[in-house]
């Protein structure tokens, strides 16, 4: 009877599952830990230093950019001369944060590890709010710089031992998670850069399985990946969906899922790695994570890619996403079936902001829902518009920043709002 279960459910995913191709863009000899895109570069952290390639180049060169003969787990790149890296010391077991402002030719020492890690080798373990190089959070330093690394403070709050990220709209909340002492998945956030954060209710976020790797946003809705799990939640928290537990079944897409991002078309990407084959196994959703598609190829000389990180580049309709392992893929979706994508620039219109009173909102087709929600993602007004324009009396609620969000089949449109 087991048997006939286990192929049923191998027959339902192999209906659901896409096997494609992937171009094979090489340092398949080390291992990739990071992968990042700044302008037209694509750079990777490797067990061997930093590289660098074209994105428009889909050979196997690299241009080495310094640490090579290092681990790095981690490189944040502000421009060509200047990014700062976690830096894992096999001898001493520690972490060390540098930077260089010569493009990789030499490195000065921001924050020296000073404990030994055994089991740092995981991603995310510095993060910074968007398009902000001054303020940095140390995952396991446990400390803060607003300063770009000069000082750095404590941060009282002991942080998970997986990701640490900052919210993509509002630089004031942080999250941070992995699993706690009891082996139980554990999230934490914070609304004030740090100061103080909340323990997220994670009940039947894993039903068993022990550990959070990411999280990514869509509006209010949180979204995150795990050990072979994919939930969101809409309410901060307070209860989560599971749409996707494969971890029995021994398939391609049974894996640590250790990074899921979001494409400027609106298209959300999770992977990780699988101990059961050697091809890579990729989520994809285009339903803001409610439903998700799955997608499998071949790695090349049937060697376990053991991915740890993924990358996104959009172009119009397209989406290349490259994963970084033991070697690094590119795999490129053209965005089908998508109704128009609406902006709100140019789309919906939101005025006056900032205002004290009385916002008026234009748009080019209805919307199921409206909601305004604090920079928390508490949700204080909403209601259900029979308009393609309206209005929403702000009045009652104190000076600050928004969020007002706008909901229809087409996806999640926010903008942030200010009261004065």
């Amino acid at each position: 009877m087991k048997r006939i279960i286990y192929l049923s459910l191998l027959l339902l995913l192999c209906t659901t599952s896409i096997f494609a191709q992937a171009i094979y863009l090489g340092l398949g000899h080390l291992k990739t830990s990071d992968l990042t895109i700044v302008g037209e570069n694509l750079y990777a952290s490797t067990n061997n230093g930093i590289f660098r390639k074209n994105i428009s180049s889909t050979d196997t060169l690299w241009t080495p950019c310094g640490m090579q003969g290092v681990y790095v787990l981690q490189t944040i790149v502000k421009n060509p001369t200047t990014f700062i890296s976690v830096v894992f010391d096999g001898v001493t077991k520690y972490l060390d944060i540098k930077k260089t402002i010569d493009g990789g030719n030499s490195f000065s020492v921001l924050l020296s590890g000073d404990k030994e890690f055994k089991a740092a080798l995981f991603l995310d373990h510095l993060a910074h709010p968007s398009n902000n190089y001054d303020t940095f959070y140390s995952l396991y330093h446990r400390m803060k710089t607003f300063d770009g690394g000069i000082t750095w403070t404590p941060i009282k709050d002991y942080l998970g031992g997986r990701f640490v990220k900052f919210h993509p709209e509002f630089g004031n909340q942080i999250f941070t998670g992995g699993e706690d002492l009891t082996r139980t998945a554990e999230l934490k956030y914070s609304a004030d850069s740090g100061n103080n954060f909340k323990r997220i209710n994670m009940t039947s976020f894993f039903a068993g399985d022990n550990a959070i790797y990411d999280i990514e946003f869509v509006g209010n809705r949180w979204i995150g990946v795990g050990e072979a799990v994919i939930a969101y939640t809409d309410d901060s928290g307070e209860n989560w969906v599971q749409v996707w537990n494969s971890w029995a079944d021994n398939s391609t897409f049974s894996m640590y899922i250790f990074d899921i991002e979001k494409s400027l078309n609106g298209q959300l990407y999770a992977s990780g790695t699988t101990y059961f084959n050697n091809r890579i196994g990729l989520f994809s959703s285009a339903t803001n994570g409610q439903t998700w598609d799955t997608i499998s190829f071949q790695c090349v000389d049937r060697i376990n890619p053991e991915i740890k990180c993924i990358a996104l580049n959009s172009v119009n309709k397209t989406d290349n996403i490259y994963f970084g392992g033991n070697g690094i893929y590119l795999y490129t979706k053209i965005i089908t079936g998508i109704s128009k994508t609406l902006t709100v620039d140019n789309d919906i219109m939101i005025f006056p902001n900032p205002s004290s009173s009385t916002l008026y909102c234009k748009s080019t087709e209805l919307f199921d829902n409206v909601c305004l929600m604090d920079i928390s993602g508490r949700i204080l007004k909403a209601y259900k518009p029979n308009s393609k324009e309206f209005s929403m009396d702000i009045s009652s609620f104190g000076k600050g920043i928004y969020l007002l969000q706008l909901k229809n089949d087409n996806g999640n449109y926010s903008k942030k709002i200010i009261i004065r």
